[in-house]
């Protein structure tokens, strides 16, 4: 039994835990300990900056710092005045022998608090690395990232080129079964990397198994299975016999689909969603109807024994796989962050533990010494999130062994609550607490006993509840459930009066009124929902009247929280609470780009920038931001005079835009079409909305003074909408207003807080565990890369540990009244099957002390509820679908009777059919099913770009080489030389090093490459792009287009006639696409047209790091790449706008003749020496081009306003003519 903490005697030496639950004064108590330690009262006396205080989170950092200064300047008051309020301060006044050295010590720390070394765990070790840099062995001049994904990516990039693309193609078709491409296999092996983990004993199992030979057996089975299908005519056989109609057996596409299959050489078959068990024994026999019950169906028992050798095979290659990309990733990770001086928060840890532990035991003392004598006093706040890396670096710089410190004037304290240790999804490890609470002498274990949050009856409500079971956090005695005493005795939640019970059971019945029968998670959740918000409605309405009281005083919305775990839950509440006209704020981490707000704002900026094109003017008018519908355009357009104002007015912006700023013209455009009005009047959240756009607007004038121009900055804010940052504390959602609002607020956000008024309304649900991640007998963290049942089990388990803790933190989050949502709950969203007792309420209610054994879960969850809904803290209300709606106690107002619901729109119910929309390469590129592809052009990729070594630059003063292998990886950095390529004149380089400058600046380019840039780029513009072929620098003005944007009219274009053209006239290419049909127009930029020799290319700057070494760089690699990002798409469309345009410049245009074809340049790979090095041609066939242009136009004429006479217009301002007849 854990001692009861007095902060006056609590030991200041030595290891110490302090278990401190939910309301019982954590953050009071460190204060306190830290008041003590800075007086010296029972320890030496510390200053500030000697005592280190760990947490979490940069927030909890911020907040424990103005907690103790607020502590030591009343203290320092009441020291002065000789008395305090405060019962410890007080007692610390009357102990004291000497006041005025107590007063010169508060002074002191006082003045010097701005040095307490207040830090997270990332920033302590951050700071003791570069202190004691020889000491710990630390590389000087690192820097420190948050984000390591880009290099990750490029690392599972490199891998999957290396050990991916090269498999047989039996492998290959299994690895492509599971991911399609590099990506989608960096989400699998996230898990895998971010923790130190030990293969499971069915992955150690597998490994003994020899792959080939599974794999040879399959195939060999493969084959005797198509000779048999064919030879025996199964297909006509299934056809001749009597099934039922609407089975898949029955279906002629199934037999065909096998029928093609047996006649090909792949190895793996697939029916839409399934594979080989679609032909099952099982399958056939429930296909049969009575007239063929004699039907012998043991012939189709070998696909059975397919479908088993599939998955084996499947499993194993997947295993294999994961295993190796585990250490070869992570080695490519290291390399590539060494080689650039970088590390990431986990790499801080892993540092600091190499230091503590180096083979050099006398350097490891030596620093450990070193930051024992910087900080004797640690105190770890939050220490149940910790993990096993950051406890093995405490423990070894503060304990010599177990339960000794390693001086004993110094203090390790350690302070959590393991029933609340929720962040096991970022690494924390509850097991850790477990060993490290054992690392403790019993009599260093204290607790804090009494809750501070909560009214009585709630600190009673929970005690009952989790009470009632033996095991209520299933870790058996590890996490024990001790009942906390209420300090304090306010009133709670009463109505007309009376009080209402602290914990309420809102219990969804079915038809009959009781909860024997399963309800889906589907059908459950709009009920609850619904439930909810009608409950909070009418106590908001009955607040109005005084009827509704806490503590005295009128009820409102901000003292009512919902709590959910994700964004799934908060949707569901947010919509039913508008329905019921309560407004409602869901505080989550969501960027601001990802808002239609910013879709919109783009349109409409993208309409001042194009303000000659009618089209992206109609867009901007379009959107919901201004508010013109269709007939609002049409009386717009049907009046010339009008029309033409409104044009000029957008021209007049864009003038506004280049010379007073994007604020300027954002301004205006708002003022003119009185965006804030409309928006506030027309919609419910137009208060949000307008707080996005003004929060969009400063962002994107904050970007303007980085990036050059117009059309830079709009590719910029079309970059954050694909790919919005949800960590960037600068795109965080804004909350929208000080109104009085309820507070949506995830589980997890809670943890620390408190509100009034909790409901809880979705607690049955949960989410089993999908990756085999658990712990040993022996509390070793296992990795089970199969996904195995038994491993899934043993995960679930911890998956419902740890959801019994989530549950704890939601109810103690409540001072008042906490409202629970209870339903039969089932397995999955559409599933029967009772699964009520693998959710945390579930468990608790199933499990209570006493139980019979014998009954089923639910049964004894009724009897639960029957025993709490009599229990004096507690209630149960129940309610069925046919009354969501809980009864209404309060006369409305005369007033809010007659005032009708404001007008809205009926819920669409099926998806509307675009018949118009603007597209991309990379939108298509992304709908299809090919084995690599990247989610955006050239300024998205992966880019990298290095130099051969003749052109390496070294500064005298640095031993890192600067050459085009070394040159930063990125989109910025692959932004920056586009930008610089875009606007240098090719047979003139007088502009390039103030270009160089430019670019730089705005791309955040270090000036220290500035001298190997100047003599790079040059270099790569005397590359001869093929054998006896021209050179860029070669080109005069006038034989070259840099950055020409074209648009393609769309009329119906279907996926299948694509894909039928693409891959007739490419077979090699071997893609299918997946859109819907397409109608509008396709829109592009195509680096470079060039002409020489009479024909005409389109060139494309590729940044793509490929490898450190010019081998890396051959052909088969430009090719591998090319495929990968499904370039030849892009080069295939670009291709076709080539086409198009030339045709209708040159009388006697021929494509064969005066188009040379297509040409990549991966600007790493071009070497001057060799020509064509670096430079993938390719060249679409005629009929392929022919029959897209066809297809896209669908035999009308092409529109070359917006793209031919718009570029022709600038080839003729940059003196462009081509030599071809106007």
């Amino acid at each position: 039994m854990a001692n009861q903490l007095n902060p006056m005697t609590f030991p200041l030496s030595g290891a110490s835990l302090i278990e401190a639950s939910a309301g019982t004064g954590k953050t009071y108590t460190i204060t306190n300990l830290f008041l003590r330690l800075v007086l010296g009262h029972e320890c030496n006396p510390q200053p500030v900056s000697k005592i280190l205080l760990v947490t979490f989170t940069n927030a909890a950092t911020s907040e424990l710092r103005q907690r103790i200064r607020v502590k030591i300047q009343e203290a320092l008051l009441a020291f002065h005045a000789g008395h305090s309020d405060d019962a410890l301060v007080n007692s610390l006044i009357e102990s004291s022998d000497n006041l005025e050295l107590s007063i010169l010590r508060l002074s002191v720390a006082q003045k010097e608090l701005d040095k307490a070394a207040i830090y997270t765990i990332h920033g302590f070790c951050q700071r003791v690395l570069q202190e004691h840099a020889f000491e710990s062995g630390m590389r000087y001049q690192q820097t420190f990232i948050l984000d390591e994904t880009e290099y990750l990516q490029i690392a599972v990039q490199d891998f999957w080129r290396s050990h991916i693309v090269n498999m047989t193609q039996p492998k290959l078709d299994m690895v492509l079964s599971s991911w399609r491409e590099p990506l989608q296999f960096l989400n699998e092996l996230r898990p895998w990397l971010s923790s130190e983990m030990m293969p499971s004993e069915n992955v150690e199992a597998l490994n003994h198994l020899e792959l080939d030979n599974v794999l040879e057996e399959y195939l060999q089975t493969v084959e005797q299975v198509k000779r048999w299908w064919l030879d025996n005519e199964i297909a006509q056989l299934l056809s001749d016999t009597k099934l039922r109609a609407n089975h898949s057996v029955a279906k002629a596409d199934l037999r065909d689909a096998m029928d093609s299959f047996c006649r090909s050489r792949n190895h793996c078959f697939a029916y839409r969603t399934v594979g080989w068990d679609v032909l099952s024994a099982d399958k056939i026999k429930k296909a049969l109807t009575k007239a063929s019950a004699d039907f012998d169906v043991t012939p189709f028992e070998r696909f059975d024994h397919l479908h088993t050798l599939q998955k084996q095979c499947e499993t194993l290659v997947q295993v294999s796989i994961i295993q190796k990309a585990i250490s070869e990733v992570s080695r490519r990770l290291k390399d590539q962050k060494s080689e650039h001086g970088l590390l990431s928060p986990d790499d801080l840890l892993t540092e600091m533990r190499r230091a503590l532990t180096l083979v050099d035991s006398a350097k490891a003392t030596s620093f450990k010494q070193a930051v024992i004598e910087q900080y004797p006093i640690a105190i770890i706040d939050e220490f149940q999130d910790t993990d096993p890396i950051q406890y093995e670096i405490f423990s070894s710089v503060y304990l010599q062994q177990k339960n000794k410190l390693a001086d004993e004037n110094t203090a390790l304290i350690m302070i959590g609550d393991p029933k609340q240790a929720i962040y096991a999804f970022r690494g924390a490890d509850i097991y850790t607490y477990i060993a490290a609470k054992g690392d403790v002498e019993a009599t260093q274990q204290f607790t804090l006993d009494t809750n501070w949050r909560s009214q009585p009856d709630m600190v009673a409500a929970v005690n009952q509840l989790f009470g009632r079971a033996e095991h209520p956090f299933l870790l058996s005695e590890s996490i024990r459930f001790s009942p906390v005493k209420a300090g304090r005795g306010t009133s709670g939640l009463s109505i007309n009066g009376a009080t209402e019970p602290a914990l309420r059971f809102m219990t969804l019945t079915g038809n009959d009124g009781s909860i024997d029968k399963p309800i889906s998670w589907a059908d459950a959740s709009r009920d609850l929902a619904k439930y909810t918000a009608g409950q909070i409605s009418f106590w908001l309405n009955g607040a109005k009247e005084n009827e509704v009281l806490i503590n005295g005083k009128s009820l409102l919305a901000a003292d009512i929280c919902v709590l959910v775990r994700d964004r799934t839950e908060a949707d569901l509440i947010q919509l039913a609470l508008k329905q019921q006209n309560v407004n409602s704020v869901f505080l989550v981490r969501k960027s601001v780009f990802a808002t239609q707000v910013a879709m919109d704002l783009y349109l409409v900026m993208r309409g001042v920038h194009e303000c000659e094109n009618e089209a992206s003017v109609k867009s901007a008018l379009l959107t919901s931001l201004i508010g013109m519908n269709g007939e609002d355009l049409d009386e717009l357009l049907a009046d010339d005079s009008k029309w033409q104002q409104l044009m000029y007015l957008f021209s007049h912006w864009r003038n506004n835009w280049q010379y007073a700023g994007l604020m300027q013209a954002v301004n205006n455009v708002v003022a003119y079409f009185d965006i804030g009005e409309h928006l506030i009047g027309h919609f419910d959240d137009g208060s949000r909305q307008l707080t996005d756009l003004r929060h969009l607007t400063e962002l994107l004038q904050q970007q303007s003074a980085l990036i050059q121009g117009e059309t830079q900055l709009l590719r910029w804010f079309q970059e954050q909408i694909d790919e919005p940052d949800h960590n960037s504390d600068a795109q965080q959602l804004r909350l929208d207003s000080d109104a009085n609002l309820v507070k949506i607020v995830t589980l997890h956000s809670s943890k620390g807080l408190e509100y009034p008024v909790v409901f809880m309304p979705f607690t049955c649900r949960f989410k089993t565990a999908k990756v085999g991640i658990y712990h040993d007998e022996d509390k070793v963290l296992r990795a089970d890369y199969s996904h195995s049942e038994q491993s899934l089990q043993k995960a679930d388990y911890e998956r419902l540990a740890e959801d019994l803790r989530l549950l704890y933190v939601g109810l103690t989050r409540s001072q008042y009244h906490c409202a629970v949502g209870v339903w039969h709950a089932t397995e999955g969203a559409r599933s029967r099957a009772s699964a009520i007792h693998r959710s945390a309420l579930g468990y608790l209610l199933s499990s209570a002390n006493g139980a019979n054994n014998e009954m089923k879960p639910i049964e004894t969850v009724l009897q639960s509820l029957d025993s709490l809904g009599n229990a004096q803290h507690t209630d149960v209300v129940k309610f069925g679908a046919e009354n969501r709606s809980p009864d209404n106690n309060f006369l409305l107002s005369e007033e809010e009777v007659e005032t009708p619901a404001p007008l809205a729109a009926k819920q669409l119910t099926k998806p509307i059919i675009q018949s118009w929309q603007m597209t991309s390469y990379s939108a298509l590129s992304k709908q299809q099913g090919g084995m690599s592809k990247h989610s955006s052009a050239d300024a998205n990729e992966l880019d990298t770009l290095k130099l051969d070594e003749g052109n390496s630059y070294l500064p005298e003063s640095e031993g890192e080489i600067l050459d085009r292998y070394n040159f930063p990886k990125g989109a910025s950095a692959g932004s920056f030389l586009h930008g610089v390529l875009e606007q240098l004149q090719f047979d003139d380089l007088a502009s390039l090093e103030e270009l160089i400058e430019q670019q730089r600046q705005w791309y955040g380019i270090d000036e220290k490459w500035t001298p190997f840039l100047l003599a790079w780029l040059p270099s790569l513009l005397h590359c001869r792009l093929e054998k006896n072929g021209c050179r860029l620098s070669e080109l005069k003005s006038g034989q070259y287009l840099p950055e020409m944007e074209f648009y393609l009219p769309l009329n119906q274009v279907r996926a299948q006639s694509f894909n039928q053209i693409v891959n007739e006239k490419t077979a090699w290419i071997n893609r299918q696409y997946q859109f819907a049909d397409l109608n509008g127009i396709l829109k592009g930029f195509i680096d470079l047209i060039f002409e020489t020799d009479g024909k005409y290319y389109v060139a494309d700057y590729k940044s793509n790091y490929l490898g450190a070494s010019q081998e890396d760089y051959k052909q088969e690699n430009l090719e591998q790449a090319m495929a990968e990002h499904d370039y030849h798409l892009q080069a295939i469309i670009y291709s076709l706008a080539l086409h198009r345009w030339l045709k209708q410049r040159i009388a006697d245009y021929d494509y064969d003749k005066h188009v040379g074809g297509a040409m990549y340049l991966f600007l790493r790979g071009m070497d001057t020496n060799k020509a064509g090095s670096g430079v993938y041609s390719f060249k679409p066939d005629r009929t392929l081009i022919e029959a897209l242009d066809d297809l896209f136009t669908d035999g009308k004429q092409f529109d070359s306003r917006q793209s031919v006479d718009e570029s022709s217009q600038r080839g003729e301002q940059l003196g462009l003519d081509f030599g071809v007849d106007q």
